[in-house]
């Protein structure tokens, strides 16, 4: 028997593609499954439409639209990039299925002359996030980083066109795109040394708690490692008190030999603040109380 599964999305190329590859997914392991998608505009679209170099918006906002649309039965299920949802659940939704997680890194895009990555004297790099920025600083000091706005192709677009020498930008996304960088170098920053967004690289299929046949073949995608991984980076967040937009790194990664999580994380209080650093290791059965063991560790100074 047919079942037609309507997913709720934004509409920006990226969480398109998103959407797409987990509809085509989907399809393959539920035979006789169609899926249709939705496109939801959301506040941080209309934010970023109005003005692309405006603040980053706050949290919940490219999330909040398509959560009501999911709540009045408009739609059957969403398809959210995880780093995007908030660490609180929202009443009468559950997250189904968090699938297998793209490489979770941040990409450093040059330009083709600084593609030794050796900067002349006054060089400036764009990126929108604070996270990455107070990084930045720690790796080079000397090179600005100034912010930029928009999806991912206009913020390429704004650096080949402007007079910024690199931008970063999550590995998985254009990853997912396949876009051309247009001679352009891409260098994949190592985690030790820019500690990604909580969930950054993986999804959240998220529906109602009480549509069970929906949950049901949502789970079919669900990837229990890395649900335990993402669950402990949002457990440090919830701890620390910040949102989406708060500098605040956090990449959990199982360790084969022991079985057990090791969670690395970054925090500042803010942009000019000094960037702490810690790394913990716990059970995987355990990811909050990971989490939570490295917000102790922040709160105590980090790691010496």
């Amino acid at each position: 028997m047919n079942q037609r599964l309507r997913l709720a999305t934004r509409g920006s190329p990226l969480a398109l593609a998103q959407t797409r590859a987990v509809a085509d997914r989907l399809t393959s392991v539920q035979p006789g499954l169609i899926c249709e998608v939705i496109i939801v505009k959301t506040t941080g679209d209309h934010l970023q439409s109005a003005n692309p170099d405006a603040p980053a918006p706050a949290k919940g906002l490219f999330t909040k639209e398509i959560e009501e649309v999911l709540r009045d039965g408009r739609a059957d299920a969403a398809v959210h990039s995880l780093k995007d949802l908030p660490v609180d659940a929202t009443p009468g939704l559950t997250v189904a299925a968090i699938p297998e997680r793209e490489n979770p890194a941040d990409a450093l895009i040059v330009r083709p002359e600084c593609a030794s990555l050796t900067f002349a004297p006054g060089s400036e790099i764009l990126t929108g996030s604070p996270r990455r920025r107070v990084q930045w600083r720690g790796l080079y000091p000397a090179v600005a980083s100034r912010p930029v706005r928009g999806n991912i192709d206009t913020r390429l677009r704004k650096m080949r066109e402007g007079s910024a020498v690199g931008l970063i930008l999550a590995a998985a996304g254009l990853r997912r795109l396949g876009l051309d960088l247009g001679g352009c170098h891409l260098h994949l920053l190592p985690l030790h040394d820019m500690v990604p967004a909580p969930g950054q690289g993986a999804l959240a299929l998220q529906c109602r708690a009480d549509d069970s046949e929906t949950i049901d073949v949502l789970a079919l995608l669900d990837d229990p490692v890395t649900r335990a991984c993402v669950t402990a980076e949002r457990a440090f967040l919830a701890a620390m008190g910040g949102g989406c937009l708060a500098p605040a790194g956090a990449c959990a990664r199982p360790d084969p030999a022991t079985g057990h999580l090791l969670l690395q994380v970054a925090w500042a209080e803010d942009e000019t603040a000094p960037v702490l650093r810690g790394r913990v290791t716990g059970p995987a059965p355990d990811p909050v109380a990971l989490g939570q063991a490295a917000a102790e560790r922040i709160r105590q100074g980090g790691d010496r």
